[in-house]
């Protein structure tokens, strides 16, 4: 992965923004090794923006002992060259997403809360309570979010447990 990354830069130059979304769990990805890969791409300086896929930013690493560190502590206190760091992962409220702004993440990535309140973004910077619906959520809610009906039958069929009715 590195040698394409670095590849694409020396491709596109430095003007050219490259960034790149990691899992770092699950699917056979040992932790270790994608803490020493995030690092080694930090250092390189061929990246501009790492996109953290974490599933949940609050939880520890699968396996990891009680009171291990979160999934997202393993990240965020590595030098970056520069580099910006986004996170995501069950980010569903204005509090959640200062937390992750305050342990020094540069951006934080909103997904399901997004679908399920279009204007999360705007409410939880005026309101630091705020949080996003919970789903399961309607299908008219979907569509009272203006998700298009191919969008919500896509959602619903996909991740049936997210969405009743």
């Amino acid at each position: 992965m590195k040698e394409v990354v670095h590849a694409i830069r020396e491709r596109t130059g430095p003007d050219f923004h490259v960034g790149l979304r990691l899992s770092v769990e699950r699917y056979g990805l040992v932790l270790a090794d994608m803490v020493q890969l995030v690092g080694e791409l930090l250092a390189s300086g061929d990246i501009d923006i790492l996109d953290l896929s974490l599933w949940d930013v609050a939880k520890p690493p699968a396996n990891a002992p009680e009171g291990s560190r979160t999934l997202v502590e393993h990240f965020l206190d590595m030098p970056r060259h520069g580099t910006v760091i986004g996170v995501a992962g069950h980010l569903a409220s204005a509090a959640a997403v200062q937390r992750v702004l305050d342990q020094g993440a540069d951006l934080a990535y909103i997904g399901k809360a997004a679908i399920a309140d279009h204007a999360f973004s705007r409410r939880a910077i005026a309101d630091p309570g705020y949080r996003a619906p919970s789903f399961p959520v309607r299908r008219d809610h979907l569509r009272s979010e203006k998700l298009e009906e191919s969008f919500v039958t896509y959602f619903a069929t996909n991740w049936p447990q997210l969405v009743k009715g």
